[in-house]
């Protein structure tokens, strides 16, 4: 049976818009959606249907989570209560917390481009989504971890997808989800004059700064009040705009993680470990 239904109420238009669209574009979103479905079924909620219509980015970014992790051959299960995904691996269980966050509102809300115009991409309020969606899934961690639903011993991710906030594509190495978790801001060019030598560094960047002047700290990877986070996976992907080949995955390593997850383990376009090289001080080193 479809996952598209004409029996239920829609609030999203995205939604309305594979079901009834008739463009290239929209036709093999669609298609997309339901093979992605015949897989996902035996391991959605009984209300996915309804949740998809509903809020169809965060649902598709689940259904299309745990596909993904199926295909790469994991032991893969959605048990109820708990997170959205599970994944056990050599007997150990491997929790995924999936979020899909918005553009926001008020002062701090994401801006939509300028059509026919050159404008900044919004660097500081696209970080405070990302902030805001890692914030949200520690809180439900900690609730998880209080309720006996995740273990303490049990590694612990949060998969964000980005394709909900205007510009999150716009971006650059390293991809911006990592410059969230670790203080790290502009890349900086400096030219000796006298010798023409370059050297390429970034800037020192601990905080977002919100439009009330609040600053929001972005340690996350190196606050050890944040080692229940084994990881965040990451996408920029949807329904309609696919990678080529691959998934177009970032995982990032937390290096003060309570239970790492094994290097290599999901297998990502980008991977990113920072191994201690000094007295607080870490490097970070692309593995994948």
């Amino acid at each position: 049976m479809s996952i598209f239904r004409t029996d239920i109420k829609i609030e999203d238009p995205s939604y309305e818009n594979l079901r009834d669209g008739t463009n290239p574009s929209e036709i093999a979103g669609k298609e997309l959606t339901e093979a992605l479905w015949e897989q996902f079924q035996p391991f959605s909620d009984v209300n996915f249907s309804e949740e998809l219509a509903i809020d169809f980015d965060a649902r598709f970014w689940e259904m299309d989570l745990t596909v993904e992790l199926l295909k790469q051959g994991l032991d893969v299960s959605c048990p109820k209560p708990g997170p959205d995904v599970c994944v056990t691996d050599k007997g150990q269980r491997l929790w995924f917390e999936a979020i899909c966050p918005k553009a926001g509102s008020g002062a701090d809300e994401v801006p939509s481009p300028m059509v026919g115009g050159i404008t900044k991409v919004p660097e500081d309020q696209i970080k405070l989504r990302y902030t805001s969606a890692i914030q949200e899934k520690f809180t439900k961690y900690e609730k998880y971890c209080a309720k006996g639903i995740v273990g303490k011993d049990e590694p612990y991710v949060i998969a964000i997808n980005s394709c909900q906030i205007p510009s999150a594509r716009a971006d650059f190495h390293p991809p911006r989800i990592v410059r969230t978790v670790f203080p790290i801001g502009g890349e900086v060019l400096k030219v000796n004059r006298s010798t023409g030598e370059t050297t390429v560094s970034f800037e020192f960047s601990a905080t977002v700064q919100k439009a009330s002047g609040t600053e929001i700290d972005i340690q996350y990877f190196i606050d050890p009040k944040y080692s229940g986070i084994s990881g965040i996976l990451f996408s920029y992907s949807d329904c309609c705009n696919r990678p080529t080949s691959q998934n177009d995955w970032v995982f990032i390593h937390n290096p003060l993680a309570s239970n790492p997850v094994e290097h290599g383990l999901v297998s990502c376009a980008l991977e990113y470990i920072a191994t201690e090289s000094g007295e607080d001080t870490y490097e970070l080193v692309r593995v994948a």
